[in-house]
């Protein structure tokens, strides 16, 4: 085991740290008191390698050299298989103060269904469910810069001064592989740190109160992990009733639309995450470090190195921060193809607003929501606002030039800012959604 990055305690040698991360589980592994064989296995994971990579043999193993194997790899010891391989996925308390990004990668895009920053979150799904076709990655896998960064000869200077392998990105999506190997060149590592539970911990003891209380308490968080597929089934039955009065006034949208319309209602609910300024903080990755790179190195002279990740609204942070959909470069996890497939973005912006208004409407006069907090009671405390980056005289859709009045961390960038402008003509924010607060 000295090839990999793993240390073993036991609860009282935790007990702190797992305090900060999650009280409420520490609440209840501290009236149980379990014995020293209930153990945490501590893995330090650097930014942008898989913690469950569902393409490389699943839950994978942080080794010395800054690289990851399967939990199935002839390298790993039977002893440690055993303790960790109850699950495709074991059960993890994320340490504070780094997160990390569940996703599905499909050809054009990156699906982010959650970004956890701290807590007792990972393996409760694949503990108690099958296996999900998602894998999970320290840091954000979404993360991206707003303005432009494909000029070649500035990308050459990357490759000169840091030795990147990685060519310039074709689109948002490809600029984190960039960012992995930025990051590898850090003075102090930003990694994740998760203490995993040990076999032990699931061995059934039905006649101990405290494990009952400990087991109920896994069944309370399965459910917790359940939500967006619990929120998807009631939506359905309440777009059946929606379907049914848009028929009725003859109205017809495109089933793409219909599809980004139920995302986005996701997000304003806090199911799904969404693109948020990471401002200062480093929860994501090192992002400092990117963004002086990309100004002091690349070369990135007109702009502000705005970097995007993805959150949860009204979840994430004390304080709810702006999150943002990009027309131009959707997430959503589609199933139904574009039917027209020459319509623009601003086109897309325009029926998607005339679609939420239509829904909106439709939810305050009809019973949809079947005594289920959704959607109508979330869309109620949630504003809708439209931008595009060129003059369009349309109602409700305003400059994108004006979005950092109401979000500062969209200028946030180390060091000396003047000069540099907002990238509102990014392929970002060309053409984009806000939801915030309805104070």
């Amino acid at each position: 085991m000295s090839d990999f990055k793993i240390q073993e305690y036991t609860w009282s040698q935790v007990h702190d740290r797992v305090a900060k991360a999650d009280p409420e589980f520490t609440k209840v592994v501290d009236d149980w008191d379990p014995g020293k064989e209930y153990t945490f296995i501590e893995l330090s994971y650097p930014f942008g390698s898989h913690i469950l990579d569902v393409n490389k043999g699943g839950f994978q193993l942080p080794k010395e050299n800054g690289r990851t194997v399967s939990l199935k790899d002839p390298s790993v010891s039977s002893e440690l298989r055993k303790k960790l391989g109850y699950s495709t996925l074991p059960l993890g308390i994320l340490l504070p103060d780094h997160g990390i990004e569940v996703y599905h990668k499909l050809e054009d895009r990156v699906f982010s269904l959650a970004f956890f920053t701290s807590g007792f979150n990972l393996g409760i799904w694949e503990t108690f469910g099958p296996p999900a076709p998602y894998s999970a990655i320290a840091g954000s896998r979404s993360m991206i810069m707003a303005p432009k960064i494909t000029d070649t000869d500035n990308h050459k200077k990357l490759k000169d001064c840091y030795g990147i392998r990685q060519v310039v990105p074709r689109n948002l999506f490809d600029q984190s592989a960039i960012f992995v190997e930025l990051a590898k060149h850090l003075k102090e590592p930003w990694e994740v740190k998760i203490l995993f539970l040990n076999d032990k911990w699931l061995e059934p003891q039905k006649r101990n109160i405290g494990w009952l209380n400990f087991y109920n308490y896994l069944r309370d968080k399965s459910w917790q992990h359940t939500e967006y597929a619990r929120s998807k089934l009631v939506f359905e039955v309440s777009w059946k009733y929606f379907s049914e009065a848009l028929k009725e006034k003859g109205e017809r949208f495109d089933p793409y639309l219909i599809e980004t319309l139920r995302h986005i209602i996701f997000v304003s609910q806090g199911i799904l995450p969404a693109f948020a300024a990471v401002g200062k903080n480093e929860v994501h990755g090192p992002t400092q470090f990117l963004m002086d790179v990309y100004t002091n190195k690349y070369g990135l002279k007109n702009y502000i190195p705005t970097l995007l990740a993805p959150i949860h609204f009204g979840r994430t942070f004390k304080e709810p921060l702006p999150v943002y959909y990009s027309f131009q470069n959707p997430t959503l996890l589609d199933s139904i193809p574009k039917i027209k497939t020459f319509s623009s973005a601003i086109d897309d912006m325009r029926n998607l607003k005339a679609l939420m208004e239509y829904f909106i409407e439709e939810t305050a006069e009809n019973s949809f929501n079947f005594g289920v907090r959704m959607p109508l009671e979330v869309l109620s405390r949630v504003k809708f606002d439209y931008f595009h980056s060129e003059m369009h005289t349309y109602r409700g859709i305003e400059s994108s030039d004006l979005l950092p009045l109401e979000d500062p961390n969209l200028l946030y960038m180390p060091g000396e800012s003047a000069g540099r402008q907002f990238a509102s003509k990014g392929s970002f924010f060309r053409c984009c959604l806000r939801i915030m607060p309805n104070r």
